[in-house]
């Protein structure tokens, strides 16, 4: 008759129990963000696109329209919320340092926007977003700012894995200008998604040569502002906050945040800026490929 040892059967059950993967609170926030954009996107597709459904349903047009102040501030305050929780269980409060620092540039930036043209061109946000710092900007673009940069920094950390650089300098400059070109591609759909498919900021009137309704000069403004930020993130060093599983799961989150504003350009039949997204992703990992071959 075969003994059964109690100590060593509580012992495994232990051991699996300590193994099993636990659900954190910043991985919930970033699978509830998805939700959210998934339900934005249905809502879009459904009743923006089709206004004679609200005509043919009156009592959903008050819902329909309070839907646009609700998930789009809920989208990006969790979207916030999932990257402060992932860096404060790690990190502490260390993080809000690189938070202050692009929150003050970006804002800073945002308001020479909406007041002077520069350096996006000349634009205005309505009230979708919710209070206005100096009744120009709305709080929530600062903060976006922020998780965007992390995110899009991380991507360049990724791809510079294999690459073997010469000296700092050189590690460094990879890392601003891909990081700077992949924030900056976060806009080549969010734009048209967001101020010419849907009303949550407007472009002042121009006949200058424009991108789905956006001024050419706006990437170069995006661009000179990711060159800052990054630049920022290298001098206060960033990357102590980063380790390869914070990289990965800001790779996840850049892609969860895209999803937004694809999903309303393809389901508005506009597919040409997810197409140019997609090659500047494709371009940029190939010359990262490239690099990492030398």
């Amino acid at each position: 008759m075969k003994i059964i040892d109690e100590n060593k059967i509580t012992e495994e059950i232990v051991e699996k129990k300590s193994t099993r993967k636990k659900i954190e609170i910043y991985d919930f926030l970033l699978f509830s963000m998805l939700i959210i954009n998934i339900m934005s996107i249905m809502g879009y597709a459904t009743f923006s696109l089709n206004p004679s459904l609200l005509a043919k349903f009156p009592e959903t047009v008050t819902i329909f329209n309070y839907s646009y102040y609700f998930f789009s501030r809920t989208q990006i305050i969790i979207s916030f919320l999932a990257l402060a929780f992932l860096f404060h269980k790690k990190y502490k409060y260390s993080w809000v340092k690189d938070f202050s620092f692009v929150f003050a540039i970006s804002l800073f930036l945002e308001w020479l926007g909406t007041s002077f043209g520069i350096p996006f061109g000349k634009y205005e946000y309505t009230d979708l977003l919710g209070w206005k710092i100096l009744d120009r900007v709305p709080y929530l673009i600062p903060i976006s700012w922020f998780f965007m940069s992390v995110s899009s920094y991380c991507i360049s950390l990724k791809l510079g894995e294999k690459i073997d650089f010469r000296n700092k300098f050189l590690r460094s400059f990879f890392n601003i200008i891909i990081a700077s070109v992949f924030l900056t591609s976060w806009d080549l759909t969010l734009d048209p998604a967001m101020s010419n498919l849907t009303p949550f900021w407007i472009w002042e009137k121009h006949n200058s040569l424009n991108y789905f309704g956006t001024p050419i000069v706006n990437f170069w403004g995006w661009f000179f502002t990711a060159f800052l930020i990054m630049t920022g993130f290298e001098l206060i060093k960033t990357e102590r906050l980063l380790d390869k599983q914070d990289i990965i799961w800001n790779i996840k989150f850049y892609f969860a945040n895209l999803s937004l504003p694809v999903g309303i350009v393809v389901f508005s039949g506009l597919y040409s800026p997810v197409f140019i997204t997609l090659i500047v992703f494709s371009l940029m990992y190939g010359f990262s490929f490239l690099l990492s071959k030398k």
